[in-house]
């Protein structure tokens, strides 16, 4: 009953679904439970948005991405870092963005650290989401805070 207590905890708080996202790995989503899979198709049909993370380093398939009921597909960074070295592995990624896309799901790459690796993948598609050193380290909340603060008022 995981997807009914997370409604309660959700509704007790007051959080809106569209201000959650849960990320489920790569390796996790693999189960082909029926109880898992049950649960995350409820947990998306209450509106609130699913990721896979590190995905392309496990057992999940291409056909799987039909299965689970994710809108966002973080690609892990070994594929990102391979890419930026290997023709082989650049088709590899290329394809899989190109796929993703057309399954209706975003894309958040992981792993970029340099401006060479935000053109590359601004090259593929323009259309992606970046996660990595490049943009920040890891933080703290409280050093996130003040983070969106500054961002924020450079926007004004």
């Amino acid at each position: 009953d995981i997807s009914a207590r997370f409604a309660r905890i959700r509704e007790k708080y007051g959080v809106p679904v569209s201000m959650i996202n849960l990320e489920i790995t790569e390796t996790s989503s693999t189960h082909e439970d029926v109880t898992i899979m049950d649960n995350l198709i409820a947990i998306a049909n209450q509106g609130t948005e699913l990721s896979i993370d590190d995905y392309g380093t496990g057992y999940a398939t291409m056909s799987h991405l039909i299965k689970v009921p994710v809108s966002i597909v973080k690609i892990d960074k070994c594929i990102l870092w391979s890419a930026m070295q290997d023709d082989a592995a650049c088709f590899l990624l290329k394809n899989m963005i190109s796929i993703i896309t057309e399954l209706g799901k975003r894309i958040v790459i992981e792993g970029v650290e340099t401006k060479e690796m935000v053109d590359f993948l601004t090259e593929i598609n323009n259309n992606l989401s970046y996660q990595g050193f490049y943009y920040s380290k890891p933080i703290t909340g409280h050093h996130f805070i003040k983070f969106l603060k500054r961002a924020n008022y450079r926007l004004v």
